[in-house]
């Protein structure tokens, strides 16, 4: 994606879990689709932008190291599911239609 499309993103968010707003919104505010919002905050957690969020919350800046501490807890919690659901299938296919 762009800067301009990123900026308009970022604009979007304030600091503080207090402040966090839903996708909707930011699809609201910008026109971006939800996959693409998705997308645009990777983009910018990885260039360096402290975004949390939460299913319930929303995104939001994180204003304290608390906030992006429980946000990589939930994110690691989420890793090690999706990497215990791909060992399952990959068991269930081996099982079924062998290796």
């Amino acid at each position: 994606m762009n800067n301009y499309i990123n900026e308009l993103v970022i604009n979007c968010l304030s600091r503080g879990k207090v402040n966090a707003v839903k996708q909707d919104y930011i699809k609201a505010k910008t026109g971006l689709n939800k996959r693409d919002i998705r997308y645009i905050v990777q983009e910018l957690r990885h260039q360096g932008y402290p975004i949390c969020s939460t299913t319930y919350d929303g995104y939001w800046l994180a204003d304290c190291e608390e906030d992006l501490e429980h946000c990589i807890s939930q994110l690691t919690a989420q890793a090690i599911t999706l990497h215990d659901t791909i060992a399952a299938l990959t068991d269930t296919k081996i099982k079924l239609f062998g290796e």
